[in-house]
């Protein structure tokens, strides 16, 4: 692909500087196109132009995307977040909710019916976030109880100052 048709191509988009260098230094440096809504419409414009789909990174504050690697699907961030030691939850019936070990240990723990009590309301507001997600979203719960509701597959992210982004990248122009 030529570099006018590539930025003509980006012009959809968002058109990145990427560097080979994890520390961010200016080395090899090739533009990239990432704002893809779904992984589908990347590989569907990959195919058609002949272009590679990578992730990228890139810290808060740096001018420069790292390339990473080619990927082959979105970013599950339920799996991302559970290695955080997130806990996740999809929409589900309270049937469901209820059975969950994670709910019934909890329960099992308390030791008095104050305890049981604070337990009960917490999965009570719990619960009701869970009704609240729409279709494709889950809520993230660190080990603090903070929540947030976020898409379940995506193609870019934000965590702990760096920056994550699926795109598209030429390696055949030079």
């Amino acid at each position: 692909m030529n570099t006018i048709d590539f930025l003509n191509l980006a012009n959809e988009f968002e058109l990145i500087e990427t560097t080979s260098e994890p520390n961010g230094y200016p080395r090899n440096l090739r533009k990239a196109i990432i704002g893809f809504d779904t992984f589908e419409q990347a590989e569907e414009l990959a195919e058609k132009h002949g272009l590679s789909i990578e992730m990228f990174e890139r810290r808060d504050g740096w001018d420069l995307w790292t390339r990473r690697n080619r990927i082959f699907k979105p970013f599950d961030m339920a799996n991302i977040y559970v290695e955080e030691g997130y806990d996740f939850y999809k929409t589900m019936s309270f049937e469901e909710f209820c059975e969950r070990e994670d709910i019934q240990g909890q329960l099992k723990e308390c030791t008095d019916f104050y305890e049981m009590q604070v337990c009960l309301e917490f999965f009570k507001d719990l619960f009701e976030e869970i009704e609240d997600l729409k279709e494709g979203e889950i809520l993230l719960k660190d080990n603090d109880s903070n929540a947030f509701v976020s898409k379940e597959y995506t193609m870019a992210y934000s965590y702990d100052s760096h920056q994550y982004a699926i795109g598209l990248i030429d390696y055949n122009e030079d």
